[in-house]
């Protein structure tokens, strides 16, 4: 099993107001063709799904639950509160971080470029 850390964009740069990092199993190569044929989208690196609006919102709730098995871990922190999350299921309590989640998905699904780890 091959896992990568990656640092959520929620967490760079000055103004960011979680810190922290999530690791991922990532697929494998059926596992993420397996994927893009179940959603029949195209979804691009930042995450957005081409598609009518319809078909687009049900493709990135597709895309998070099909994400759910390749967390292995997450150590967020809300840097003004305190808040500590530390599995998929916490982050879909926490709105701040659903952009993450779809962040994440869309990365699953692209493959992870050079300098992402």
């Amino acid at each position: 099993m091959k896992t990568i850390n990656i640092t959520p964009t929620i967490c760079k740069g000055d103004d960011a107001t979680w810190e922290g990092s999530v690791t991922l199993r990532l697929p494998t190569f059926d596992e993420k063709f397996d994927y893009i044929e179940r959603l029949q989208v195209t979804v691009k690196d930042d995450g957005t799904v081409e598609g009518d609006q319809n078909q687009r919102l049900k493709s990135v709730r597709e895309m998070v639950r099909l994400s759910k098995d390749h967390y292995k871990e997450v150590n967020l922190k809300n840097k003004k509160t305190g808040e500590e999350v530390k599995s998929f299921e916490e982050m879909q309590y926490v709105e701040d971080l659903h952009p993450t989640m779809v962040e994440i998905s869309a990365m699953l699904l692209n493959g992870f470029k050079v300098g992402n780890g």
